[in-house]
């Protein structure tokens, strides 16, 4: 099993290693790069193609990043009741 942070598709440590070992490993991937590739494929089509590398909705939240309280903040779970999530993901899972 090999565990990693990016995959390196080009070229990286991961295809390197495989290729050393002559063999596909099965791969591990951190929920954060998980969560980008997701991120990827859902953002075209709920906002359209983007027009380069800059993602205008990242780079909106970069300007805004200094506005954020982020010592004063709570997650969803412990806003939300179970009903409410449930319809949340339910409705994100439609328009997925």
């Amino acid at each position: 099993m090999l565990s990693f942070d990016t995959t390196g598709e080009r070229g990286g440590t991961c295809i390197l290693t495989q290729s050393k070992l002559s063999r596909e490993l099965r791969n591990l991937a951190c929920r954060h790069h998980i969560f980008k590739l997701q991120v990827e494929k859902a953002y075209p089509f709920l906002m359209g193609p983007s027009a380069g590398p800059e993602t205008l909705l990242f780079k909106i939240l970069k300007e805004c990043w200094k506005d954020i309280n982020l010592t004063d903040f709570a997650l969803l779970e412990e806003v939300l009741e179970d009903a409410d999530i449930t319809n949340l993901v339910s409705f994100a899972t439609t328009l997925l």
